[in-house]
């Protein structure tokens, strides 16, 4: 089942969200293996990020589409899915032309094979005030083609106390609100 030849957002289904979860499990068993030699494991695909996120929240995959941002709500609006395999800290970097209406934000607990799924509220324009350092925002690093890197977690989950939406449990599949 190759999807990437798909011309418009699709719909996870039930089909594909276990080819998702089973592609997890055996990243998940690649990436411990790579961790036995090396300091470094292998980044949280967002083959399965993604997916995960727009099966447990009803949004439309982008994968292939020619329409950007990542997903796609019900109502047509571009949503931008950040996602990191690190629970407590994580450097996400975005483009420098990035351009969405919702931040949504996963942290895996690797150990327990949990997701927890937040929603930012954030869009392309209210993350463009966020630091990068302590004298450059995200937006002054767009304006000159940079890629900014900063911490969901600490400047956005942290801060403004947000708690997941929802939760997925891989190894049984489950989603709970």
């Amino acid at each position: 089942m190759n999807r990437n030849k798909e011309k418009n957002p699709i719909k996870i289904t039930e089909d594909l969200i276990n080819i998702v979860n089973k592609a997890y499990f055996e990243w998940k068993a690649l990436n411990n293996t790579l961790k036995v030699y090396a300091t470094r494991g292998i980044n949280f695909p967002e083959t399965i990020s993604e997916p995960i996120a727009c099966y447990c929240l009803d949004l439309l995959w982008n994968i292939g589409a020619s329409s950007s941002g990542d997903a796609t709500n019900r109502n047509g609006h571009k949503i931008e899915i950040k996602a990191t395999s690190n629970f407590y800290s994580d450097l996400t970097s975005f483009g420098p032309h990035c351009d969405f209406h919702n931040l949504i934000f996963l942290r895996l607990d690797y150990e327990n094979d949990i997701v927890y799924i937040y929603d930012t509220q954030i869009d392309a324009e209210k993350l463009k005030i966020f630091s990068v350092n302590k004298i450059s925002t995200v937006g002054d690093f767009q304006k000159v083609g940079k890629r900014p890197r900063f911490s969901v977690i600490k400047n956005i989950i942290e801060k403004e106390d947000l708690k997941p939406v929802c939760i997925y449990d891989l190894k049984n599949k489950i989603i709970k609100y």
